[in-house]
């Protein structure tokens, strides 16, 4: 079970990026709110970073950006 969270800023990125292999459909991105964030503690930054430029194409037009955190790296709904 992946807990959404609420009212998390969203820190500056300073390290972005994507790579193939992420796997995103088993969490929670149409459950999101705006503002609404989960944490994938399993993943790098550049793993997850590949799941949201795909939800971001493909669930037009909801927006979301990640940041590592330090439980592992953090997804917001931005849109």
């Amino acid at each position: 079970m992946v807990n959404i969270d609420k009212d998390i800023p969203i820190p500056d990125n300073l390290n972005g990026g994507a790579r193939r292999g992420a796997t995103w459909k088993k969490y929670p991105w149409t459950k999101l709110e705006v503002g609404d964030s989960f944490v994938i503690k399993e993943r790098s930054l550049k793993s997850v970073g590949h799941s949201v430029t795909k939800m971001n194409r493909i669930k037009d037009p909801m927006k979301f950006v990640c940041r590592e955190d330090i439980e592992g790296v953090r997804i917001w709904r931005i849109k």
